[in-house]
């Protein structure tokens, strides 16, 4: 009996297939965040303003506003981590990492399943970039409170990187 297209996709793309796909896609540290995601369906967290459904809208958004309050703790506590102390620097860097012209800057990296791709034709503003990313880190902390710290953690290190590359310029 031959195997529905269901059952023909599982077996090429199970979770173990598709996380060692996307380890060696990556190495921005960011393997514990990609696990959780596959387990996030895309109705969850997918705004209206990315094609999710109408009647969906309202709980993407609730637990946006729930993931934005929990990636900005995990982004204070890395750049702590890194020895940002001063509140007035803590503060600037919190905003711009958290802005939802970051998110959508690093869409693709911190979403790089395929059951989270959206393709550009359909991606809305920043801000849906923005509603879409702090609504998986609320679902992703209900997986792993690790894997949102890698993301903050990711996000920062991209901070860095850009502060780096300016000063040696």
């Amino acid at each position: 009996m031959a195997a529905s297209p269901h059952q023909r996709r599982h077996t090429h793309c199970s979770p173990t297939t598709d996380s060692r796909r996307v380890r060696a896609r990556t190495d921005d540290g960011l393997s514990d965040w990609h696990d959780a995601m596959q387990r996030v369906p895309l109705t969850k967290i997918k705004p209206r303003g990315m094609g999710g459904a109408h009647e969906d809208d309202d709980t993407v958004k609730g637990e946006a506003q729930r993931g934005d309050l929990i990636i900005e703790l995990a982004i204070v506590d890395s750049l702590r981590a890194r020895g940002v102390v001063r509140v007035g620097d803590i503060e600037a860097r919190k905003a711009h990492l958290k802005a939802n012209r970051t998110f959508a800057e690093f869409f693709d990296n911190i979403f790089m399943h395929e059951h989270h791709h959206i393709p550009a034709h359909q991606r809305g503003s920043d801000h849906d970039h923005g509603t879409m990313v702090e609504a998986a880190v609320s679902a992703a902390e209900a997986i792993s409170s690790i894997a949102v710290k890698q993301l903050a953690d990711f996000l920062v290190r991209q901070l860095e990187d850009r502060k780096s590359t300016r000063l040696n310029s």
